[in-house]
C-alpha cells in the first residue's frame, strides 16, 4: 500500500459577519461528525476515509495543508458502512 499523508484542516476566522465552517464525516457510513467553527484545527489522519463539507449556503473558508508524501487525495463514493 502506498503511503498517504496526513492532513490539518484549519477554519479560518471570518472577516465578514457570517461565521465560517466545515463539517467533516467520518466512521462507518459517515455517521460520526467533527463541526469545525472559526479558530479550529481538525487532524485527519493518513489514510482516513472522510468528507469535508460546508453546511451554510455561504462561502466558507479553510485552509487545508498536508504531510507525508503518496497521494494526497483519492476519491471515493464515502466512508465505508462497516
Amino acid at each position: 500500500m502506498q503511503p498517504r499523508p496526513e492532513s490539518l484542516a484549519f477554519v479560518k476566522p471570518s472577516t465578514t459577519e457570517m461565521e465560517d465552517q466545515l463539517v467533516m464525516e467520518f466512521g462507518a457510513a459517515g455517521a460520526e461528525t467533527l463541526e469545525g467553527r472559526p479558530g479550529d484545527f481538525l487532524y485527519v489522519a493518513p489514510g482516513a476515509v472522510h468528507r469535508e463539507s460546508n453546511p451554510s449556503d455561504q462561502e466558507s473558508h479553510i485552509v487545508v495543508v498536508r504531510s507525508g508524501s503518496g497521494v494526497p487525495v483519492v476519491n471515493v463514493e464515502g466512508p465505508p458502512a462497516s
